[in-house]
């Protein structure tokens, strides 16, 4: 053990968990399961829930944030540590706000020649779409597929942006790419490393929140049934997503691969799932790596 090593687990590491957004049950999860990995590895943590607590009120040396969604995904909870002085895992707060909006993350694909399905905007004002269904309805800033609909004609598209714009004032419309769903994570080590590409098969029309939570709803192809090259193109996309937007230790980017092996990706996660059936945690033990030491690299890349 080094000199450092050493001095991490004398300080208190405060695992911020729960939260208040949409995601809070998945965000408990997998809390939890880090608070177990850090105890078997002889760290001192406590489970930090900023809905319950105010973080203020709280002594910690070290933030891990295992917060999806509204406050700990998208900066606002960096940009508060960062006020504090308190080293924290995960990317920055202006790379965490870019991902999290997934117009910005869009704006973002296109301008560094990545692809990615075509997209529109839509309001209350002005909720025409010029896309071909089938198309994918979701927030611009939520996660986990939370209110994330696929529409097929008119009528659907009616009723749920009638249930979507009493929830959100912004909606993204998104070609619906037929295929299959691919998600690749990235850890740092500490130079960014691509992980095994993840196929998900699940057993809806395509990976919801109910497929993503439910035992037994989607089955993992690990590593996916891809040929060399388009792994490695997978990978290499991934890898863009991450150093590019200037994420740090962890992000999960999702794509879809059509039947003539076209690639699309369609958004990246800053603060992947930590839970049982989640995917980061299922890819890093692919590669050899134990979830305790995933939550090991993943926190001494805090800063």
């Amino acid at each position: 053990m080094t000199n450092s090593d050493q001095s991490l687990k004398e300080k208190t590491i405060g695992i911020l968990y729960g939260g208040f957004s949409e995601e809070r049950e998945v965000s408990l999860r997998s809390g939890v399961n880090i608070k177990q990995a850090l105890d078997t590895l002889g760290y001192k943590s406590v489970l930090i829930d900023p809905a319950r607590t105010p973080l203020y009120s709280q002594h910690f040396d070290i933030a891990f944030i295992a917060l999806h969604g509204k406050f700990g995904e998208d900066g606002t909870c960096q940009s508060y540590l960062e006020q504090k002085g308190i080293p924290y895992t995960g990317s920055g707060a202006k790379a965490s706000a870019l991902a999290m909006n997934k117009y910005y993350s869009k704006c973002f694909m296109i301008e560094n020649d990545l692809p990615t399905p075509q997209f529109q905007l839509l309001t209350k004002n002005n909720s025409s779409t010029h896309l071909s269904f089938p198309i994918i309805l979701k927030p611009i800033d939520g996660g986990s597929s939370v209110d994330v609909f696929k529409i097929s004609n008119s009528t659907d598209l009616t009723d749920s942006l009638s249930t979507l714009f009493n929830r959100y004032p912004i909606i993204m419309a998104e070609s619906f790419i037929e295929g299959r769903e691919l998600t690749v994570g990235v850890i740092d080590m500490p130079e960014p490393s691509a992980l095994p590409v993840l196929e998900l098969q699940s057993q809806n029309s395509f990976y919801d929140y109910e497929a993503k939570y439910t035992t037994g709803m989607t089955k993992f192809i690990l590593p996916a049934r891809l040929p060399d090259d388009l792994t490695k193109k997978a990978q290499y996309y991934a890898k863009q997503m991450h150093e590019k937007m200037g994420c740090k230790g962890m992000s999960r980017t999702d794509m879809i691969v059509d039947d003539s092996d076209s690639l699309y990706l369609l958004e990246i996660n800053t603060i992947p799932g930590m839970t049982n059936l989640s995917d980061l945690p299922a890819q890093a033990k692919e590669a050899g790596i134990s979830f305790a030491s995933l939550v090991e690299l993943i926190l001494k890349r805090a800063s």
